[in-house]
């Protein structure tokens, strides 16, 4: 088991080189127009729309473009920073990791200001970047996200009903990252709850969600949320071990079937993992025998809160958001 867990990391590795290879080699330029437009948007501009020449007979072509699609694009960088952490996996590269996926937190805090959702994102990235909020910043981040969610789950019920079609009500990680990302936000994030049921919700099956949140964790989720700041350490062990089994096993990507863990930014740093982790660490559990494949690169740097904190960029991006939309920090940096 332990060569499979190993290939499976292993190819998750090779898919990051491939595309930040990638990225260097065909999409420098986009790379260097978004960054461009970054510091333009500091500087107060806006609208990042351009056009571009596609051929004689179409001529020239309009692309519409706000700060939540320039950031939405420019969280591919984490790419690069991932290859860079795994050739050399040390405090500053992980902290530059950290950075990189922080701007998918600010193109969804920009998407939500402007009454919008990002493009290409399921249910279960907004879950997602709910738990990288809830291990790594600050409260303004975690509430924000959340709102995001309760926005779109209520969108989707209010779709399915106007367009007299029930598909519009499935929501995907219905049974495992969804319902983990709210209670962990409900329970640990000393605010008040935002999402408190899933009524006329359905998964991904279009099976009824359970309006109790709770009730709706397959096996596994179910007993990670009744266990994973347990005192037991072959019960932890066990428990680790299978949900770092289950990540793996459900990062994958097709079109036909759905999979938590499509998208190779999550496949390879297992925020839903890391922020139990976090989590079990800040109530006073012992992580140092916790161990697995998917999580062993990251486990020297998630330890101290100190190893990670948000570059200059990142800040002046996140005052300049909330500043825009009179949006009142509960929590300065």
């Amino acid at each position: 088991m332990a060569n499979i867990e190993n290939s499976n990391v292993a190819r998750i590795f090779k898919d990051i080189t491939k595309a930040a290879r990638y990225i260097r080699e065909n999409e420098s330029e986009q790379y260097a127009r978004i960054n461009n437009n970054i510091l333009e948007y500091l500087d107060g501009k806006e609208d990042f729309s351009y056009e571009y020449f596609v051929n004689d007979k179409v001529g020239y072509r309009i692309v519409n473009q706000t700060i939540a699609t320039v950031l939405s694009i420019k969280v591919n960088e984490i790419y690069l920073a991932a290859e860079v952490f795994n050739k050399s996996p040390n405090l500053d590269n992980f902290n530059k990791l950290i950075n990189c996926y922080y701007v998918e937190v600010l193109a969804n805090i920009a998407a939500y200001f402007e009454g919008k959702e990002l493009p290409a994102r399921l249910d279960t990235n907004l879950s997602l970047v709910i738990m990288l909020c809830m291990a790594f910043f600050p409260i303004d981040e975690k509430k924000i996200i959340m709102m995001q969610l309760s926005r779109r789950l209520k969108n989707r019920i209010k779709d399915a009903n106007k367009k007299n079609n029930p598909v519009y009500k499935i929501c995907y990680g219905g049974h495992t990252v969804l319902p983990l990302s709210i209670n962990l936000y409900n329970k640990f994030s000393g605010e008040e709850n935002i999402v408190t049921d899933l009524s006329g919700l359905m998964d991904d099956k279009k099976n009824i969600l359970s309006p109790i949140i709770l009730e709706n964790f397959n096996d596994l989720y179910r007993r990670t949320w009744l266990g994973f700041l347990s005192d037991d350490i072959g019960f932890v062990t066990s428990l680790f071990k299978e949900l770092g089994d289950f990540h793996l096993e459900r990062s994958k990507s097709n079109r036909k079937t759905f999979y938590e863990f499509d998208n190779t930014i999550w496949q390879y740093f297992p925020v839903e993992i890391i922020c139990l982790l976090v989590i079990r660490q800040s109530c006073g559990k012992n992580v140092d025998f916790i161990s697995h494949p998917v999580i062993d690169a990251f486990m020297p740097f998630i330890k101290d809160e100190k190893n990670y904190s948000l570059n200059t960029l990142s800040l002046k991006i996140r005052r300049e958001l909330f500043k825009r939309n009179n949006y009142a920090m509960l929590f300065e940096l």
